[in-house]
């Protein structure tokens, strides 16, 4: 009976031992503070899929929100992720890379950013502009940018009429286009 009263002894020691080191480890792990100090709504806004502003929900002018990062975040670049509600581009910012400390990330209008999936849209946050998407059909067929169409036979110093269609893919009013062909 004395060797199960001291075996158990010993397994609550080290029971109460693992449950203490873990709540020392979880509080750990550093916090990211997303300040938004632009002059823009943001929305959707993630680091690491971490929500700070989750879809939907916004993110405006002179707000912030905190996280608490998990293990698999510390030490490794990433981006934080959101949209700007004036003009729907989901966009990202230069990767960060968050070590052990608490760290601040603040939106200003002057904020490096891109287009995610388009990185020849990158500017500063205020600089970002709506890239209208267009498709060229010709007799219902799509036309890809360097496509040779054939327009058929015609006489030398003849007119012939050929009706191309542009479709707005994205959904934005960007005015008038040029047609070069």
């Amino acid at each position: 009976m004395k060797k199960f009263i001291t075996l158990a002894f010993i397994a609550l020691i080290a029971f109460s031992s693992c449950e203490d080191s873990n709540e020392n480890t979880a509080s750990k792990l550093p916090n990211l503070t997303v300040r938004n100090e632009s002059s823009f709504v943001l929305t959707d806004v993630k680091f690491s899929g971490i929500s700070f502003a989750s879809a939907g929900s916004d993110m405006p002018v002179s707000s912030q929100a905190v996280n608490k990062l998990t293990k698999n975040d510390l030490n490794k670049a990433g981006y934080i992720t959101f949209t700007r509600k004036d003009i729907g581009i989901t966009l990202r910012t230069e990767a960060i890379s968050i070590g052990e400390e608490d760290l601040t990330f603040t939106f200003l209008d002057t904020t490096l950013v891109e287009e995610q999936g388009n990185s020849s849209n990158r500017r500063a946050l205020s600089q970002i502009s709506f890239l209208p998407k267009v498709s060229v059909e010709f007799n219902n067929y799509s036309i890809l940018k360097n496509d040779i169409i054939n327009l058929g036979e015609n006489i030398l110093n003849n007119s012939k009429q050929t009706e191309f269609t542009i479709k707005n893919i994205v959904g934005a009013d960007f005015g008038r286009l040029p047609l070069f062909i």
